[in-house]
């Protein structure tokens, strides 16, 4: 055993004896192989969702705003590091039509792929005529949220979110923001 033997037979032995290591070393190789293979399957289909979860993390890079925003009156930065390749954070900047910008920020329930998902959603929504960017003008905050609770109910997604929206008039210098959550 030292030297690396799995098993011996010693002198007489019995053939039903020799057949019957013979079988179950047979089964124990089986069995190696199989788990071998299963193993190898595995670290293949991690590399795959490691593969998709970086594609993932990149389109939802691709959301977020420029990584500075400069107007006359307004500078911003930001670094945004998520604590998986993907998560449930984002914020945006949405020039609007009267000169204004649409701010937002939300934290979606949990991590990963289904928060990142939404999240993305979200941007989306926020970004487009149902959202921030009305083309009869900017609408309250608070009228934004009343939209967003009725176009994302939690039912629908089984995820809740807290966000917090605001818009800037540079020119006035004006603020009006709300916040909330499901």
């Amino acid at each position: 055993f030292d030297l690396g033997a799995a098993d011996y037979v010693t002198k007489p032995f019995s053939p039903q004896e020799v057949l019957a290591r013979v079988r179950a070393q047979l089964g124990m190789r089986r069995l190696t192989q199989s788990l071998t293979r299963a193993n190898a399957e595995l670290l293949q289909k991690q590399e795959r969702l490691g593969d998709e979860l970086r594609a993932a993390a990149e389109m939802q890079r691709a959301f977020l705003p420029a990584a500075q925003l400069t107007t006359d009156l307004i500078e911003s930065g930001y670094l945004f590091q998520p604590s998986l390749e993907v998560g449930g954070d984002i914020f945006g900047i949405v020039p609007l039509p009267n000169g204004a910008l649409g701010a937002f920020i939300a934290d979606v329930s949990g991590h990963g792929v289904a928060s990142a998902l939404l999240t993305m959603s979200l941007t989306q929504w926020l970004s487009s005529a149902s959202g921030l960017n009305r083309a009869d003008g900017s609408p309250a905050p608070s009228q934004v949220l009343e939209s967003l609770e009725r176009a994302y109910p939690f039912e629908r997604f089984g995820k809740y979110f807290s966000i917090a929206i605001a818009l800037i008039d540079p020119v006035s210098g004006q603020i009006r923001y709300s916040a909330a959550g499901h």
